[in-house]
């Protein structure tokens, strides 16, 4: 019986154990690589010519500019006009940079809370690809934050963090 339990552990694990396989250290200490994100498209493969919500809206010889919460994918803040902005019938009156030949709507106006208003203008680059020669009269509804801010006047701020 003795020998019967003897054959039986041999049979069973009587093989040397090969030894677990150990991780490289190498490799072990690597750490995992993080999936490349995927990157955002360029300002330039931005084309927002067919998109109703950028189309070109024109008053006589005036450009209705779009009120928006913040500047959209591909534009950035632009500089206070040199022309002083007006407000009339609810309307902000500004005289903006224009080469005539625009795709889309190069400009945008986000307004802020408080009295005077304060506003910023966005402008998209790809959207006007002629050089900027001369000046054209934007006009952007802003009656509802007007009303809404007890204001009457107007104030170009960009916000910090803004670009």
């Amino acid at each position: 019986m003795l020998l019967t339990l003897l054959l039986g552990a041999t049979a069973c694990g009587g093989d040397k154990p090969s030894p677990a396989k150990t991780a490289d250290p190498v490799k072990a200490a690597e750490p995992a690589k993080p999936a490349k994100p995927a990157e955002p498209a360029s300002p330039a493969a931005v084309d927002r010519s067919k998109d109703p919500a950028f189309a070109l809206k024109q008053d006589g010889d005036r450009y209705l500019g779009p009120v928006r919460d913040a500047c959209p994918d591909g534009a950035h803040s632009a500089p206070a006009p040199k022309v002083a902005p007006a407000v009339a019938d609810d309307k902000l009156r500004l005289e903006l940079p224009f080469g005539g030949c625009p795709t889309w709507q190069p400009y945008s106006v986000v307004v802020g809370k408080g009295s005077p208003l304060p506003f910023y203008v966005c402008v998209d680059p790809e959207a006007d690809k002629c050089q900027l020669a001369g000046n054209k009269t934007w006009l952007f509804d802003i009656g509802a934050a007007l009303q809404a801010n007890s204001a009457t006047e107007v104030t170009y701020s960009v916000p910090a963090g803004v670009h």
